[in-house]
């Protein structure tokens, strides 16, 4: 698994611990053609590559002040 920038830093985002998630080598491979953690999740679901198996609540995003 490689880190990754939830809200990337070049559009504003923290770099600290809240602001990072774990991405495969494949799904961050996608991501480098510009896109953000949000579409990223978005487009993969669209392809079929992500069922939801049970209901995980979502991380708040934390920026930094």
């Amino acid at each position: 698994l490689q880190l990754d920038h939830i809200n990337p830093r070049a559009g504003g985002g923290a770099n600290s611990v809240y602001n990072r998630a774990l991405l495969c080598g494949p799904c961050n491979g996608r991501k480098r053609a510009r896109l953000t953690l949000v579409e990223l999740r978005n487009q993969n679901e669209k392809d079929g590559f992500m069922v939801a198996e049970i209901d995980i609540p979502a991380i708040p995003i934390i920026q930094a002040s």
